[in-house]
């Protein structure tokens, strides 16, 4: 994958994600971290970018201020945080990682049954 010019393509995150998968990235692309999710900022960053790793909810119009797009990436699962009717209309792909929170699912059902079964909460009531 290259950008327009034969430049490194740049990827846009949303958020921070772990060191490792950044330098992954890195390897093959100029990455840019938003300093935060707020829709200006955003607006602004995007107008340069050829890919979008996203963490946060997107503004609805966000895809209209970047002419360059060719997908977008969900860092996780589900694609509710994305407009995806404006990706649809515009022809990118999306892409999530499912199964990527499966172990604090798992830990977190743990958790509650541990909490029920020793009636912590109504305990914790009175």
């Amino acid at each position: 994958m290259s950008a327009p010019g034969g430049a490194r393509p740049r990827v846009l995150l949303t958020g921070a994600m772990d060191p490792a998968g950044e330098r992954l990235i890195a390897e093959a692309a100029e990455v840019v971290l938003a300093p935060d999710a707020r829709p200006d900022t955003l607006r602004r960053l995007i107008a340069d970018a050829d890919v979008l790793v996203v963490r946060s909810a997107l503004p609805a119009d966000l895809l209209d201020h970047a002419p360059r797009l060719i997908g977008i990436v969900r860092q996780g699962v589900g694609v509710d945080m994305i407009p995806m009717a404006a990706a649809n209309a515009r022809r990118l792909p999306v892409a999530n990682v499912p199964g990527s929170n499966r172990h604090a699912v798992a830990e977190h059902a743990m958790a509650s049954l541990s909490l029920l079964r020793r009636r912590t909460l109504a305990l914790d009531a009175r």
